[in-house]
């Protein structure tokens, strides 16, 4: 059994406690060939699905890099849609969300043991795998995947409390000076 990687872009939100960084996207998509010559064939991730606690969230496939953790896995006509969040509290964690927002890193890439498959002609067919990870990357097998924008929903709600804060601090100024104009 061989140990493959396959990636593909992702999208990204913050939260509002600003703890976590919210990812989600495809980290396979079904019937597409890639740059490595293999194709993902719908279901092969079906037994790998059970429990996204079991698929470690790396950053570029280090296995000591950790940024955080899946809270769903989904196959759908797509392929692989995945939910996670990345700990903003870790400096590892921190630091691929930010390459993230910047745009440096858009894929995902799926880590795994290769359970079956079939060869034709230049093109491995994948039926089945054991998913051990889907990493977080800058270089995709499949460069016509790359996401086209990021969602950064955390930035609004900044602004929004902000504005709410600063909009406070104006009423707070102009009850004092009606006060002490009394």
């Amino acid at each position: 059994m061989e140990h493959k990687v396959k990636t593909l872009p992702m999208e990204l939100k913050g939260n509002n406690n600003g703890k976590l960084g919210r990812i989600f996207g495809y980290a396979s998509v079904f019937n597409v060939r890639d740059e490595q010559g293999d194709v993902i064939m719908p279901h092969a991730f079906q037994t790998s699905v059970k429990d996204p606690k079991d698929v470690k969230m790396l950053l570029h496939h280090k296995n000591d890099a950790v940024i955080g953790h899946w809270t769903r896995l989904t196959e759908d006509a797509n392929g692989l849609y995945v939910e996670g969040e990345i700990n903003l509290e870790s400096d590892i964690g921190l630091e691929a969300f930010i390459m993230v927002e910047q745009g440096l890193c858009k894929s995902l890439s799926v880590g795994f043991q290769v359970l079956e498959s079939s060869i034709n002609l230049d093109t491995r067919y994948i039926k089945d795998v054991d998913l051990r990870e889907i990493s977080i990357v800058n270089f995709p097998a499949n460069p016509m995947t790359m996401l086209d924008s990021i969602k950064e929903s955390y930035r609004s709600e900044i602004d929004s409390a902000c504005r709410t804060l600063n909009e406070a601090l104006d009423s707070l100024k102009n009850a004092t000076r009606s006060f002490l104009n009394w």
